[in-house]
């Protein structure tokens, strides 16, 4: 099901059969450089049970895959995490797992669509872009 669509990408409700794509993007350290300070590789199942119950089963998170549009290919992820709808609050998440994808503007595109439909639809009043950035090897926020 396509909810959000601009020229170049949609967005669709992540779902398992995303798992085994997300379990590449998860584990490819230079992608998950900026959303995920602790960078690990994980098993095929770790992954499994992290998109079953805390992607797709949390009650305070929604997770989308960004689509190409003129090609159908899954190029990413953003997601919407610690959701308090009662104070309208969120943090957004967003990772371009397919490298040929890097420094086109598709993340921008992306995260447009998804804050247009938190401002608008959801009636968010706060959202914040959740990024860790690393420095002599060390994590920070």
């Amino acid at each position: 099901m396509m909810l959000f669509e601009s020229a170049r990408v949609k967005l669709r409700k992540m779902t398992t059969d995303d798992t085994a794509l997300y379990h590449i993007w998860r584990n490819d350290q230079e992608i998950m450089r900026s959303t995920n300070p602790i960078l690990d590789v994980y098993s095929p199942q770790d992954t499994q049970t992290f998109v079953e119950y805390v992607i797709l089963g949390s009650a305070s998170s929604k997770s989308y895959i960004l689509v190409e549009k003129e090609s159908e290919t899954p190029i990413g992820v953003l997601a919407l995490i610690n959701i308090e709808y009662k104070n309208r609050n969120a943090e957004c998440i967003i990772d371009i797992g397919e490298k040929k994808y890097w420094g086109q503007d598709y993340g921008s595109e992306g995260m447009n669509l998804l804050l247009g439909y938190c401002f608008y639809k959801m009636n968010m009043h706060r959202l914040s872009l959740r990024v860790f950035i690393q420095r002599q090897g060390n994590p920070s926020v």
